[in-house]
């Protein structure tokens, strides 16, 4: 199952007018995550790109953020046992 959370201007919690460039900063970023993460807590940021930020959460799934647009997906990770 995939959770998306696409990155909204108009959410409260999302301070606006912070774009850097093509990506969001990473206030913003942290925002959106911890929203999409819930009620989960994140473990460990598990790599970082130009493009993306994957992090490990608290019941071994995976969530990774798009710098650029604030969407995140929530899956499976290939290291359940």
């Amino acid at each position: 199952m995939v959770k998306r959370v696409k990155y909204d201007p108009k959410l409260p919690t999302i301070p606006g007018g912070e774009r850097q460039g093509s990506s969001l900063s990473q206030k913003q970023l942290d925002t959106i995550i911890r929203k999409a993460a819930a009620p989960c807590a994140i473990q460990e940021m598990i790599g970082d790109d130009h493009a993306t930020q994957p992090y490990l959460l608290s019941d071994g799934r995976m969530l990774r953020i798009w710098k650029a647009t604030g969407e995140c997906h929530i899956g499976c990770t290939t290291n359940k046992k």
